[in-house]
């Protein structure tokens, strides 16, 4: 079972565009820390550890979306926090989740209380989740992206490399290749639409 009121940082900040940026803390010294790594104001918090430090304004929050890694003998729940052009990583090992969740709770109401549920159950599997969005798209990159076409279907592609899946829930998204110019095509992201461009 989930270790679930926990947290630590694995992976941060990821630019949307073709250069990536990522920092990463030690997951042993972040379980033996005995205080928050997270400092609240009204504005939105700040991650602090050691040398490292991310700010986060509450109202530069466009999505939130949480999935379970299979850690073999465990699971963990991470989750992805979109903020203007960049991609806050952080998952349940990280000291102080537990607050972090009722604060972001109070932020974004709209946020299933039982997403958790839904995240645990069944043990192993990914089960990605977009939990909060606040465009009426959602553009994935990286990681996410990949964890997110495990679960879709492809229907089709087409001579510009796009790529179109449904979702189980009857969704539709695309598969592209903004950056195509780029040796090997640059960067994919994944975009849910309303409808395909032929429809």
């Amino acid at each position: 079972m989930l270790k679930w009121f926990k947290g630590t940082l694995s992976r941060i900040a990821r630019s949307f565009g073709n250069r990536e940026n990522r920092t990463l803390v030690d997951p042993t010294e972040l379980k033996n820390s005995e205080s928050s790594a997270f400092r609240y104001d009204s504005d939105g918090f700040t991650i602090i550890y050691k040398e490292f430090s991310s700010r986060v304004e509450w109202s530069a929050i466009s999505q939130v979306s949480v999935f379970k890694l299979d850690l073999i003998t465990i699971d963990r729940i991470d989750m992805d926090i979109v903020h203007e052009d960049m991609v806050l990583s952080i998952n349940e090992d990280l000291p102080g989740w537990s607050e972090f969740l009722e604060k972001l709770h109070e932020t974004f109401p709209d946020i299933p209380k039982d997403w958790y549920i839904d995240i645990c159950l069944p043990a192993f599997a990914t089960n990605f989740s977009v939990i909060y969005n606040r465009s009426p798209d959602i553009v994935l990159t990286g990681r996410r992206l990949e964890l997110k076409l495990e679960t879709l279907v492809k229907v089709r592609g087409d001579s510009d490399w796009n790529a179109y899946y449904l979702d189980s829930d009857g969704s539709k998204w695309i598969k592209s290749y903004p950056d195509s110019g780029y040796h090997g095509g640059g960067l994919p992201i994944l975009t849910r639409v309303a409808q395909f461009p032929d429809e």
